[in-house]
């Protein structure tokens, strides 16, 4: 299954029930700490997606097989050699020999799997990528996604975007609208959710299902996956952005379709643009009703 890139024909009112989540520089007493991964390259064919990183002072490869979904090699450690015509990125363990070429132009790139012939890609990220430059690749495949995620984070917060990729999966990017520092250089902010970097993502969305034995759910979903199909999809689509789980819930005449997940605040505690720490709470939000 492919990732949808965009539903354009509904449109999501998300209204958040629950506790708030204000902009403070209130710091929690319980504290988690992220690590950081610098991209150097990212290049992608139809059958692979390679990513040069670094990470903790080491250059580490990540190969993901498009076709099957699987990703086959992480955290394995790259030489890299400067040439006239570019940079040439190899694996120093594994069972495979995987080349990686970035040409000297920043512009093209080349994947080598053992002694067969290099495949041409295509130059997805050449060097750590800005927020603004990740921002536009994902608001090239899910343009109203990236429009509802602006218009949660209106000026003068900013919306900020960085990629990651986990373990088995497809790069994705994590979205965070920060507050306005402070004198100090901290901020707070809101984790938005993420989205896929590439349409072969298949799975980031999560179908909607019923807790078993529940028929009263399971009647209204099969009536709505063959009455509204297309306001479902923008459903599960606006709750796997937040990886969330759907349910059902009244709303006079209608049925409100509803995403029940945890919604994270952030503190940069000195404006470097990672996070220092996080608390979380469950909420749950409204993306669509229809009239079951």
């Amino acid at each position: 299954m492919q990732v949808k890139t965009s539903i354009s024909p509904v449109r999501l009112t998300v209204i958040i029930l629950g506790m708030a989540l204000p902009l403070s520089h209130t710091i929690p007493t319980a504290a988690q700490t992220t690590a950081s991964e610098n991209t150097l390259a990212l290049c992608e064919t139809p059958d692979q997606t390679i990513r040069i990183y670094r990470t903790n002072g080491e250059t580490l490869m990540r190969a993901y097989n498009r076709q099957d979904g699987i990703l086959w090699m992480n955290r394995t450690p790259v030489s890299a050699e400067t040439l006239p015509q570019g940079t040439r990125y190899t694996n120093q363990f594994g069972e495979q020999t995987v080349t990686t070429f970035v040409s000297a132009n920043g512009s093209d790139c080349t994947i080598q799997l053992g002694n067969n012939a290099p495949e041409a890609g295509t130059l997805l990220q050449n060097g750590p990528a800005t927020s603004e430059q990740i921002l536009n690749s994902v608001r090239q495949l899910f343009p109203d996604q990236v429009a509802q995620l602006e218009a949660e984070c209106p000026t003068p917060s900013t919306l900020d975007a960085t990629a990651f990729q986990n373990e088995g999966q497809p790069p994705r990017a994590n979205f965070i609208c920060w507050g306005v520092p402070d004198n100090t250089g901290a901020r707070s902010g809101q984790g938005l959710g993420s989205l896929p970097l590439t349409t072969d993502d298949p799975t980031f969305i999560q179908s909607f299902t019923c807790p078993t034995g529940d028929q009263t759910c399971e009647s209204q979903l099969e009536a709505l996956q063959s009455q509204y199909p297309e306001q479902l999809e923008a459903a599960e689509l606006a709750c796997s952005v937040k990886r969330g789980t759907l349910f059902f819930s009244a709303a006079g005449d209608l049925t409100d379709l509803r995403c029940g997940f945890q919604a994270s605040s952030l503190w940069d505690l000195n404006g470097d643009g990672s996070v220092d720490q996080e608390s979380s709470a469950s909420v749950d939000v409204s993306v669509g009703q229809v009239p079951l």
